[in-house]
Order: structure tokens, then sequence, then C-alpha cells
């Protein structure tokens, strides 16, 4: 047990520090250590945020809602990559793979942590740092899908926000 947790932990580390690395490792052997860290880092923001808001119940709320919502919503988004992965640039991956590594960008929750205890400090602490997060997300994700799925990465961001981003232009554009 403790070797798993100090695993989850390293994994964690590793990251923020070499994606690709973990990536290739995890995609050699299944597990759900990426869903653990969404579950684990989900739970532990609202915590924080529970505990800077001074209400539990608010915490226990908001850890329930964004647990869910955040499975649900990788999910739907690891099916999407995997239809335009698979059909378009050819890509030999596994939905259920895909799915556990889009979930590894939690990690960057930490960070978020970080950010919301500065706020005690200054309120404009979060802005620059929830950028970087959403950028790095971004980049992870698409690491994540180049690495699953055996493309480079031009197509990885085409499969995972490429598509969004022409409908949403599109859209924007009729509207």
């Amino acid at each position: 047990m403790k070797t798993r947790i100090l695993n989850f932990f390293e994994d964690s580390g590793k990251l923020i520090l070499s994606p690709e690395e973990l990536f290739y490792l995890k995609g050699q052997k299944a597990g759900a250590g990426g869903i653990a860290s969404l579950i684990f880092y989900s739970a532990f923001t609202s915590l924080i945020i529970g505990i800077l808001m001074q209400s539990l119940t608010f915490a226990v709320i908001l850890m329930v809602i964004t647990i869910v919502v955040g499975l649900v919503v990788r999910f739907v988004h690891a099916i999407f990559i995997h239809i335009f992965s698979s059909l378009i640039f050819n890509g030999q991956g596994n939905i259920l793979a895909c799915f556990n590594l889009i979930c590894y960008p939690s990690v960057l929750d930490i960070f978020l942590i970080i950010g919301l205890v500065g706020t005690v400090l200054n309120k404009m602490f979060i802005f620059p740092l929830l950028m970087l997060v959403v950028i790095w997300r971004f980049v992870i994700v698409i690491t994540a899908v180049a690495t699953e799925y055996g493309i480079d990465f031009g197509k990885a961001f085409f499969s995972t926000y490429g598509i969004w981003l022409i409908i949403v232009t599109i859209l924007m554009g009729i509207l």
C-alpha cells in the first residue's frame, strides 16, 4: 500500500517534469492512475476551497460535483479524441487508455491550490497562475494523445482541440 501511494505521487511529479515519459510508461500497462489523480486532486482542491470559504458542506458538495463532472467531461472528450484520432489520422490507440491519460493533467490542480492560498495575500494572484495551468493542461493532453495514438503533435492537437476550435470559429462567424 505504501509503495502504491509513493508511486502515485511519483507519477504526479513525473507528469510535471516529463509527461511524455510518463505516458509512454503508462501506455505499456493498464491502470487507472490518471483517473485516481483526477479524483484525488479534485477532492483536495474542493476541500481547500471549502476551508477558505469556511463551509465543510460546500466543500463536500463541490467535491462530488467536480469529480462527477470531471469524469463525465473527460470521458466524452476521450470519445471525440478517439474518433478523430482513429478515423481521420489512422492512429492506433485504446479509448479507455486515452481516458486514463487525459485525466492525468488534474495533477496541475496543485498549482491552483497554491494560487487559492495565495489569494489571501493578493486577489489577483490566481489569474496568471490559472492561465499558465490551462495552457499547460492543453500541452499535456496533446502529449497524451500523441503518445497513446502514435501520431505527431500537430495531428494530436487537431484531434484534441483543433476540431473544437474550428467549430467555435464557424459558430462565432455565423452569430
